[in-house]
């Protein structure tokens, strides 16, 4: 497992550069986000399966397929990620 946590004052495009780094698409990993849900930190996990900059909208780390909301979450809410699989 490697884990790497996102500086607070890093902007959309640093975190997005930083996580890229990290993870490959078919990595599984563990998401940690800034978004509090019921006073808890939101946290994801599933295999990387994009990383897109859309034309409007935030970038977003794609996880399982899946569009932010429903399981994808954008750079700038990414607080840790941990990748689970090795290379």
């Amino acid at each position: 497992m490697t884990e790497l946590e996102i500086p607070a004052d890093a902007d959309e495009r640093e975190a997005m550069e930083l996580v890229d780094d990290l993870v490959d698409i078919g990595d599984v990993v563990e998401v940690e986000s800034y978004a509090m849900t019921d006073d808890k930190r939101k946290r994801l996990s599933g295999e990387v399966t994009g990383s897109h900059t859309p034309d409007s909208g935030p970038a977003y780390l794609e996880l399982d397929g899946q569009p932010v909301g429903e399981g994808s979450i954008p750079y700038e809410e990414i607080e840790t990620v941990t990748r689970k699989t090795q290379r």
